[in-house]
């Protein structure tokens, strides 16, 4: 019950980071390289708790190890760049929601890489996540809106999956801090050698001064998202893969509610429809969504 306790919490914060991600991707950086080196950078913050936390026993990690932290860390910063040009064009709960298209390949990942077997009414409650997800993006009709943020979001929601079943396996063999903790440096490594790149830097260098006003509400961002990964890390050391997959498809839920919250205090800042049609649309959608969930949490 505990693991499961802190598999939702997962979700209910990346919510707030996804909307706070749309904010800064529609309002703050013009392109897209800002947005992703300036929030990366910021988890450089997190380090000295998680040595806090773990003390030098995080500093461990078996040879056999680094390739997968290699390619985690590659698929974290990779996975932003549909991520954040998806945030431009769709609704954030949809965004939220389209993450689980690459779930579709989850179940033979999780058995060929880590050798996970779930029952049958877990497996059942899998594809109706992955359904629901798909009738989001139907417009009136019966069509599939398949429009660039579509394919956007296949490929984020790919790389996601890959590195959840990668995570998995390196969870299995060292401690949830210890992998953190590498994982976030290699993944700045990369934002660094990005720089190299004539128009990267040149792009990382005109948004410095978006950076430096906006400085606490990127902190706070950094807060949000690092907890969220960090709890859903600590959930997955916890629970099966899928489990965990099928109890993180509840983020579009909580963006939508947030979303209302938000609209009802700020008005229109944020980017989300909340017309009559679209939230009755939405809310059946969450609906069996959360059918799913339930169903992919018993044993």
């Amino acid at each position: 019950m505990f693991a499961l306790l802190i598999a939702f919490l997962a979700p209910m914060l990346h919510a707030v980071s996804n909307i706070l991600d749309a904010r800064v991707s529609n309002f703050m950086f013009k392109s897209n390289s800002s947005t992703i080196f300036y929030l990366g950078i910021t988890n450089l913050f997190v380090l000295p708790f998680l040595v806090l936390l773990g003390g030098m026993d995080i500093l461990y990690v078996p040879i056999t190890m680094w390739p997968i932290l290699f390619v985690v860390a590659l698929f974290e910063i990779l996975y932003q760049i549909p991520y954040f040009k998806s945030l431009k064009r769709v609704d954030t709960s949809i965004v939220g929601a389209l993450f689980s298209l690459g779930k579709i390949l989850l179940p033979v990942f999780a058995f060929v890489i880590v050798g996970e077997k779930l029952c049958f009414w877990q497996y059942i409650g899998f594809f109706v996540i992955i359904i629901s997800t798909l009738f989001l993006n139907l417009k009136k009709g019966v069509c599939f809106q398949i429009n660039f943020a579509f394919y956007l979001m296949l490929m984020a929601s790919l790389m996601i999956t890959l590195n959840t079943i990668f995570s998995k396996k390196a969870l299995l063999e060292m401690n949830w801090m210890s992998f953190s903790f590498y994982y976030i440096i290699l993944s700045d490594v990369f934002l660094f050698l990005a720089l190299i790149h004539p128009k990267f830097l040149k792009n990382i260098k005109k948004d410095f001064k978006v950076f430096k006003k906006n400085f606490p509400l990127l902190m706070l961002m950094e807060i949000v998202d690092r907890a969220a990964v960090l709890t859903g890390i600590f959930a997955l050391s916890l629970l099966p893969v899928m489990v965990r997959a099928g109890i993180s498809s509840t983020t579009p839920i909580f963006v939508l509610l947030y979303s209302v919250i938000l609209y009802k205090i700020f008005g229109s800042r944020f980017k989300e429809n909340l017309g009559r049609g679209e939230v009755v649309k939405k809310l059946l959608c969450f609906l069996f969504i959360i059918i799913g969930v339930v169903l992919t949490v018993i044993e």
